[in-house]
């Protein structure tokens, strides 16, 4: 056999060894490659998931902002309930504080007034005519 002809067998040997390692390879890959696909597979739907939890998280964001408004609102309504009783408080211990000035001042006046009525019959005569006598 001439020299051509070994290399031809050499290469044919080492064609045949390198296809059977291939499929051997190919052989086991084929499980981590249908592996790969079931944990891609579960992370899509892993991914759906989250998003699905997302979405509702969201709407409940939401709903939680509208909430927040919505308090926001009353507390500015208490606010205003506020500002106005404390005026009306206000007003009101200025009406008490003039109840109070024009009790005295009555006082003061039905006090003068019983004093010059005493005057007056001190200073006026026992008898008056047309009015029976005072004893």
């Amino acid at each position: 056999m001439a020299l051509w002809e070994w290399l031809l067998v050499i290469i044919t040997v080492a064609i045949g060894t390198a296809t059977v390692f291939v499929v051997r390879f190919l052989v086991k890959l084929d499980p981590a490659v249908d592996s790969l696909r079931r944990t891609s597979d579960r992370f899509g739907q892993a991914t759906l998931s989250a998003q699905m939890v997302l979405a509702e998280v969201q709407a409940e964001v939401r709903q939680l902002q509208a909430i927040t408004a919505r308090a926001d609102g009353v507390l500015a309504d208490v606010e205003g309930v506020t500002r106005s009783t404390r005026k009306v408080a206000r007003e009101a211990v200025g009406i008490v504080n003039l109840v109070g000035f024009t009790r005295r001042t009555r006082a003061i006046t039905a006090g003068a007034r019983a004093a010059l009525g005493m005057l007056r019959n001190a200073a006026a005569p026992p008898f008056r005519p047309g009015y029976p006598a005072k004893e």
